[in-house]
């Protein structure tokens, strides 16, 4: 229910959102008549900061396929402990056919 909430909000605000980034870039831009405005820096700041708050962030990919111990590649494989609608819990388990390697 929690999660429909936050894309349900993250749907109305996604006009908001446009709307304050293309004010923000209208008051920043010296070639805009808007730039010179007093208070324009501020204006330009704030909607900025609301366009970035509206805004959509995509979660990075870690690519952690392998290390380097002791001048050996160890492989890495990304586990999914625990998923819930916000967050993952991921374990980064080592394998290695020499347990000193996996152990320290």
């Amino acid at each position: 229910m929690l999660y429909q909430l936050h894309e349900f909000q993250r749907a109305l605000l996604s006009p908001l959102t446009a709307w304050a980034q293309a004010a923000s870039k209208s008051f920043a831009n010296p070639a805009s008549p808007f730039a010179y405005v007093p208070g324009a820096t501020r204006l330009s700041a704030g909607y900025e900061l609301l366009y970035r708050l509206g805004k959509d962030y995509e979660k990075p990919e870690f690519n952690l396929h392998q290390i380097v111990k002791d001048g050996r590649n160890i492989p890495i494989v990304e586990q999914t402990i625990v998923e819930k609608p916000f967050c993952r819990l991921l374990r980064f388990k080592r394998y290695s056919d020499d347990s000193d390697a996996v152990t320290q």
